[in-house]
């Protein structure tokens, strides 16, 4: 394993996902009818909305740690080729295993929007006030990450070094004020200006500031913990948690709300985890079946839509029999085995052919 794994990183990436997986079997839990114990503390599944936000700042972290001294545009082509290597292989196969699902279950297409949205992944041919979903629902989130790497890439590409990460994060801070004091419904300008990019620039200041730190007390990094869990629940329980579904983001609605209600809390636990580890005397956790949570988290995060439309279009009879609570624990362990399954002889593979095709050096994975 790679000196700059970080275990934290992967845990939270693990947790992100696996908290993603829990809104949708929930979901898929009320399609089926019967009531879940679950459904009386709506904030369980609020804090599972705040996944997409985790997942966000993570990347701006690993971008800034992994590539902060990156400059040049044979840099800027490697960053771009090593972020499709990455990512869209096994985003694209996982869209065509579910469009073919659609077409035996359902003997339904998806209209041409979407499927230029998923070979597209950002907004470039929507139109009109409205966000276009790609074949695979959760693939919305790709076009804000690729967003982000795009600018990241250009900032590498100029040789743009000192001082790179306040930029970016003051460029995204300004077009979020341009965004809400001068409101467009136009999908593009709504898409550029939301303040989601901002969790990705916070991100990257953790880094910057994770780099300059050598050591604190332990208290610092456990008290900042847990005052992410306080927060969050005191929130969630009193009712701002509805601030994170998918539409709303995307059309800019509260959007802002959710950095406060999701993205200060999540922030905060970022920095416990990365600081405890590194940073700190006490011995962190290492377990490597977390370890593989995280690593799988990506996969866990393709598959599970695929896994929960397949269930809902042959099984939906049996799974109405199911006690519901028991329905949504079993629908997130599935997801998560099928989905290390799927990092293993899908992602994994698909990484390692693309990586020789396009990279003259070995990919490191954080």
């Amino acid at each position: 394993m790679s000196k700059d794994k970080l275990y934290s990183v992967q845990y939270l990436r693990g947790l992100a996902a696996l908290a993603v997986v829990y809104v949708h079997a929930v979901n898929l839990q009320q399609s089926c009818g019967g009531v879940s114990l679950q459904e009386n503390f709506y904030f369980l599944k609020s804090i599972g909305l705040c996944g997409v936000d985790i997942f966000f700042i993570i990347s701006g972290f690993i971008i800034c740690y992994m590539s902060h001294e990156e400059s040049g545009w044979k840099n800027f082509i490697y960053f771009i080729k090593k972020k499709f290597t990455r990512i869209n292989p096994v985003y694209y196969v996982s869209s065509l295993i579910l469009l073919l699902c659609y077409l035996i279950f359902q003997g339904s297409l998806f209209s041409l929007d979407s499927i230029l949205k998923t070979i597209t992944i950002v907004p470039i041919f929507d139109s009109g006030d409205e966000f276009v979903y790609p074949i695979l629902y959760v693939g919305w989130t790709l076009s804000y990450e690729w967003l982000f790497y795009i600018f990241y890439a250009v900032f590498i590409g100029f040789s743009i070094v000192k001082g790179r990460e306040i930029y970016l994060f003051s460029l995204f801070f300004v077009l979020f004020l341009i965004g809400f004091f001068f409101p467009v419904h136009e999908i593009h300008y709504t898409f550029i200006t939301n303040p989601m990019f901002l969790e990705f620039g916070v991100g990257m200041l953790i880094a910057v500031i994770y780099r300059k730190i050598n050591k604190v007390n332990i208290l610092i990094p456990l008290s900042l913990g847990l005052v992410a869990m306080a927060i969050l629940i005191y929130l969630l329980i009193n009712g701002h948690g509805q601030v994170g579904e998918a539409f709303l983001i995307n059309n800019g609605i509260f959007t802002w709300h959710r950095l406060i209600v999701f993205g200060v809390p999540t922030t905060l636990l970022l920095i416990c985890f990365l600081f405890w580890e590194r940073k700190t005397s006490l011995h962190f956790p290492k377990k490597d079946s977390l370890l593989l949570l995280g690593d799988a988290s990506f996969s866990i995060y393709l598959i599970h839509p695929i896994l929960f439309f397949v269930l809902n279009s042959t099984l939906k009879k049996e799974l109405t029999m199911v006690n519901p609570d028991l329905l949504i624990i079993l629908l997130v362990v599935a997801s998560a085995v099928l989905g290390i399954a799927y990092h293993k002889f899908v992602e994994k593979k698909l990484i390692s052919l693309f990586s020789n095709m396009l990279l003259s050096k070995k990919i490191s994975k954080l």
